[in-house]
């Protein structure tokens, strides 16, 4: 295998790590990083059930698969403490 094959073959798995190190430290805004998401989103200023999932915007729907990976106009990084 040359050179080029080897990285080619790598290269899916350097960008997911990339991604993945983006998200958490927040450079990355998308639903896995928004205080909208999940048990961190608030509905009525009670704080959703451990394990819920989907948008706090959005009364706890899933968005699309495209928004979940990109993000919305809505996306709030900060946390409420």
């Amino acid at each position: 295998m040359s050179q080029r094959e080897e990285f080619e073959k790598k290269l899916p798995i350097v960008g997911q790590r990339l991604q993945s190190s983006m998200v958490q430290v927040g450079n990355w805004p998308c639903c896995l990083n928004c205080d909208y998401w999940g048990a961190r989103a608030k509905l009525d200023g009670k704080h959703r059930p451990e394990g819920a999932v989907g948008c706090g915007r959005a009364n706890l729907a899933i968005p699309p698969p495209d928004v979940i990976v990109v993000g919305c106009e809505d996306w709030d990084p900060e946390l409420p403490f």
